[in-house]
């Protein structure tokens, strides 16, 4: 009985932390893996370099 509680408790407290990421970061996110695949298949590195998080990533 007491693991099964244990178990319930665990489960719930995953359950409550799993939605960390709000919709704004998950829009973000979205938004640069498009642009990453478009300036793929496009040739536009300005699109990509524009998006990039990090001045080492911008070494095109």
């Amino acid at each position: 009985m007491k693991a099964l509680l244990l178990s319930f408790c665990c489960i719930s407290l995953f359950i409550c932390t799993t939605n960390a990421q709000s919709k704004q970061d998950s829009l973000a996110i979205r938004q640069v893996a498009l642009d990453y695949i478009e300036s793929q298949h496009n040739v536009k590195p300005e699109q990509l370099k524009a998006n990039t998080r990090y001045p080492k990533e911008q070494n095109f």
